[in-house]
């Protein structure tokens, strides 16, 4: 007999975090494009915030929504960046990262059978979570978004944004975000807008979606400090919203998670104050990655998607004619090279693979080189 939930039961582990599995046991000559977080150390002066914060005791909980001075700062965010200012008493829960926030808000908002329409290509977690409450994930290609949400089942609740988005890179022009405003108001959707990478867009200036006249009220803004800050390992994220829907989201969160580490809210203050510069400094060195890349990808003469943000190259395989995970699992054996498959992101990541640039250059140089060998080996037998 067994014990397990159905859906858990059937549920598949995240094929990143299998290939990161994998990694480790290859051995330490593996270069690894695979996980997406930054190489860089979180800037002193906020470890210093959170070591001064452990030497004075401050080891206690805090309020289930966080603390109010880490929610001012948040709220300063956003009336800067977007010209709007939540309310940090009612507007905002601070999460243990983007993925517990949207976690809350899935299990908040969904009646069992609802869909969310759910980006493929995009980050493994959304469709698992919207199963696991009780939802179904209806895809949509974020590549193609005026074509993919022509015609949306009647029983949708809601619709995730995920820009610059991850595993593509990927930005929403102007006209595109229009267009889903205009879908969203249509249909009555309530929009997930995760903007973790927000901080990371190279080509164009960042634009949030609660920018768009009447979408404020109808839309949770995820965010946090894990990419643009180097603050994986803090688990600092919040959600940003209308107070009913936040309120109904810091009820479960009260029950799972209590509230966020007291210690990472204290950095987390401290990054949002006065780790503008630390975090510019990183998105050139980032910039400058992401053009190598670019360059390195189109002297070898692999079609890819050309990133506009965030730290990913997606690139197309149907040169090898192999399914993508026997390509990565061969690309390990062979060349020990770590990458991961383009499938782990959805149906539409098929034939596709992704590589991070989260990277230092001499890891990056070394990576390409065996990229290029590896290759070469189907360009022969071509």
């Amino acid at each position: 007999m067994s014990y397990l939930n159905t859906t858990v039961k059937i549920l598949p582990p995240s094929g990143i975090r299998r290939f990161f599995d994998l990694v480790v046991s290859a051995g330490p000559e593996v270069v690894s494009l695979g996980v997406g977080e930054p190489d860089f150390p979180t800037p002193w002066h906020v470890r210093e915030s959170a070591m001064f914060a452990l030497e004075k005791g401050f080891t206690s909980y805090t309020e289930n929504v966080g603390l109010l001075e880490l929610r001012t700062e948040i709220a300063k965010k956003y009336q800067e960046e977007a010209s709007y200012k939540y309310d940090p008493k009612t507007e905002i829960l601070v999460t243990n990262g983007v993925s517990e926030g949207m976690d809350l808000v899935f299990r908040s908002i969904l009646e069992v059978g609802q869909g969310v329409l759910v980006p493929d290509p995009g980050f493994v977690c959304y469709d698992t979570l919207v199963t696991l409450a009780g939802g179904v994930p209806i895809p949509y290609n974020p590549l193609d978004v005026k074509n993919s949400l022509k015609n949306i089942p009647k029983n949708t609740k809601a619709i995730i944004l995920n820009y610059p988005g991850n595993p593509v890179g990927n930005i929403f022009t102007k006209d595109e975000l229009a267009f889903i405003a205009q879908k969203a108001e249509g249909l009555d959707l309530l929009v997930l807008s995760d903007e973790i990478y927000g901080g990371l867009s190279f080509e164009v200036p960042h634009e949030s979606f609660i920018k768009i006249p009447k979408m404020v009220e109808r839309t949770i803004l995820f965010d946090g400090l894990s990419k643009n800050f180097s603050m994986t390992g803090f688990r600092i994220g919040w959600a940003c919203g209308p107070a009913e829907i936040i309120n109904a989201m810091t009820k479960i969160h009260q029950y799972s998670a209590m509230c966020s580490s007291s210690i990472s809210q204290i950095a987390a203050i401290e990054a949002l104050r006065r780790g503008k510069s630390e975090a510019k400094k990183m998105f050139d060195i980032f910039n400058s990655r992401r053009k190598f890349c670019i360059k390195k990808l189109k002297e070898i003469g692999v079609r890819f998607y050309e990133p506009q943000g965030a730290f990913y190259l997606f690139v197309n395989i149907e040169f090898s004619q192999m399914e993508d995970v026997s390509f990565c699992e061969k690309l390990l054996e062979e060349e020990k090279l770590a990458i991961v498959p383009g499938s782990a992101f959805g149906k539409n990541g098929r034939n596709w693979v992704r590589m991070t640039y989260a990277e230092g250059l001499a890891n990056l140089q070394e990576a390409f080189k065996r990229f290029e060998k590896f290759y070469k080996k189907f360009d022969k037998e071509a």
